[in-house]
């Protein structure tokens, strides 16, 4: 019987931690990288769901960019628990929307969403001009808020 090797053994994935009132780039991307924003109906789907998904929750939405596979988000929390809970809705709503379009079943996110603490002023300008210089002859700016998203 072979020697048990934690560092092989498959841990649990690691708890958010509790940050409130910070900043987040948030990131999706389609389950085997496939194209879950196919369309700029898919993509404006998307970008009204994120409009309603912030409604009554402690999220603004400073910059976002929405291409054929991913998704890239930067936001701010009230607390852990509304990041949570806005992002649930927002997956959960396009995973359906997307589901009822391709006629198919299962899920459409690859596993949940990534999340990573902003920790300061460069990291947080850093954030902006990585999600806002997508190639802009793909891409669309979209509504009040900075974003754009990518055909």
């Amino acid at each position: 019987m072979a020697a048990w090797n934690k560092a092989e053994v498959d841990m649990p994935r690691i708890a958010r931690k509790k940050l409130a009132g910070k900043y987040f780039h948030i990131m999706v991307q389609g389950i085997d990288k496939e194209m879950i924003f196919p369309s700029d109906d898919s993509k404006g789907y998307y970008l009204s769901l994120l409009e309603k998904a912030k409604v009554n929750k402690k999220i603004f939405i400073f910059a976002f960019c929405i291409m054929g596979n991913h998704a890239h988000l930067l936001v701010k929390s009230g607390s852990i628990r509304e990041l949570s809970l806005f992002m649930h809705e927002l997956n959960r709503g396009y995973g359906r929307y997307y589901n009822n379009v391709k006629k198919r079943v299962g899920y459409v996110f690859r596993g949940r969403f990534k999340s990573e603490v902003v920790e300061d002023i460069r990291h947080l300008i850093n954030c902006l001009t990585y999600i806002l210089t997508f190639p802009p002859e793909m891409c669309q700016s979209k509504g009040s808020e900075i974003g754009f998203y990518c055909r």
